[in-house]
């Protein structure tokens, strides 16, 4: 059986039967959303919107592809179709606002807005109808979810609050007060790491005066970075030692005695510590930042906890609206409708 033969056979299973007659596959009807066919045109379309080859994708991958955009395209129309009814519409100087800078910011201006439409052979005319539709429909969103909205030709009220309250905000502080609002010993460090041969021929000696060499060559400004990539045999070498946050007591990224070094009381930003001995190597390190261990206090944390509160309750709220729409709109065929429920409910749960 050809992938093409196979995904048509996953349509078919998907819809549950040929909804309508059609004159070719890509008319296969997937689902109505209301008055509104979903056909496996559109589905194609919106994947080659998002750079999707499907013909580069097994027959489990296309399956999945086509029934996330499927779900999503459920969405889109029931959106779209409840901020039509609204009779939403921005004011003119706003979308002339958040058309060119949307422009500016995915097109790179005018120029790289022009060949995007060659590419797409679509006329400006039907991006602006595309895209204004898109807006106004954010726009109804943010409304009605209570997250505000710009100047609107209509007055709509917010269906949800999304105020975050004081007690909210010290119920969350007290609750995470440990894993989010208390901080460990924390340093960034950079390593210089050179090993030794025991016995009769030790290198010992020389690995141990190579590196007060280099400490001495640090003190009149050389670069670490540099000395590291040309001396260090440690792993981060080629990234100029550069090891990153080492955390007091999480893990042993370091050997004990180099981390009892890196968080030695009096240890400042810029210091340069060794050589430290660590059984058969010898050791430099650079203390690029050093945070010493606090608890955030509550009137610190107000300001992320608030914001975090505020994105979790405004996700969950939009979720909850297009849910709502969902359940309300006839969608056929009934397994569509009941994937695209249990979708949304199951996001509610994360």
């Amino acid at each position: 059986m050809t992938v093409r033969s196979c995904l048509l056979l996953f349509l078919l299973v998907l819809s549950g039967a040929r909804a309508f007659a059609q004159t070719g596959p890509d008319n296969e009807v997937l689902g109505v959303v209301n008055s509104k066919a979903i056909t496996l045109y559109d589905i194609l379309a919106d994947l080659r919107k998002l750079e999707v080859d499907i013909s580069k994708l097994s027959v489990s991958e296309q399956q999945r592809a086509i029934a996330d955009t499927l779900t999503s395209k459920v969405l889109e129309i029931v959106k779209e179709e409840a901020a039509k009814r609204s009779g939403i519409s921005l004011a003119e100087e706003d979308y002339v606002n958040i058309r060119n800078r949307t422009i500016e910011a995915t097109f790179g201006g005018d120029a790289g807005f022009a060949e995007f439409l060659r590419d797409q052979g679509m006329t400006e005319e039907q991006w602006d109808t595309d895209f204004r539709r898109r807006q106004e429909q954010y726009a109804w969103l943010r409304v009605v979810s209570g997250r505000g909205g710009g100047k609107l030709s209509r007055d709509l009220r917010p269906l949800h609050d999304l105020t975050i309250r004081p007690k909210e905000m010290r119920d969350y502080y007290t609750k995470h007060l440990d894993s989010e609002f208390t901080f460990q010993d924390e340093a960034v460090v950079r390593v210089i790491q050179v090993y030794f041969s025991s016995g009769p021929r030790s290198t010992e000696g020389r690995a141990k005066q190579l590196l007060e060499g280099l400490k001495r060559k640090l003190a009149t400004k050389a670069d670490f970075a540099v000395l590291a990539e040309k001396n260090s045999e440690h792993s981060t070498k080629s990234s100029g030692g550069l090891v990153g946050a080492v955390v007091k007591g999480k893990g042993a990224v370091l050997p004990e005695a180099v981390e009892e070094a890196i968080f030695a009381p009096g240890v400042n930003e810029g210091d340069v510590l060794g050589p430290i001995k660590n059984i058969n190597s010898y050791w430099l390190v650079k203390v690029e930042k050093r945070e010493e261990a606090r608890v955030l206090d509550f009137a610190e944390a107000q300001d992320l906890i608030r914001q975090k509160l505020y994105t979790e309750k405004s996700n969950r709220v939009l979720i909850k609206i297009q849910l709502d729409l969902v359940k309300e709109a006839y969608i056929t065929p009934p397994d569509l409708k009941r994937r695209v429920v249990g979708a949304l409910e199951l996001k509610l749960t994360r």
